[in-house]
């Protein structure tokens, strides 16, 4: 997805699936991480935060194009202990 946003930074959708793709790694747990790596030499790092990035400038991109996104940065805030900025994304994603 790197790769697909380089080439076209103005498509949202590339940037909400790099978002995606750093919360389901920076959801990995501990123990799944040290049984990665065993496996490989270093397992792949992201953080809520990253994913909040990629979020919300797929949400600057293009404005409320996929309800998803919006539901994705309300996850972001929640694990980031956000819940005023959480609530605001579900607000506005339930009134969309």
């Amino acid at each position: 997805w790197e790769k697909a946003a380089a080439l076209n930074p103005k498509d949202p959708t590339s940037c909400s699936l790099l978002g995606e793709w750093c919360v389901s790694v920076a959801g990995i747990s501990g123990f799944s991480r040290g049984i990665a790596s065993t496996l490989f030499t270093s397992p792949p790092t992201a953080t809520y935060q990253e994913a909040l990035d990629y979020f919300l400038k797929a949400e600057t991109i293009q404005a409320g194009f996929w309800l998803k996104n919006q539901l994705n940065i309300a996850k972001c805030f929640i694990e980031l202990k956000d819940k005023e900025a959480a609530k605001q994304w579900l607000s506005k994603n339930v009134s969309e």
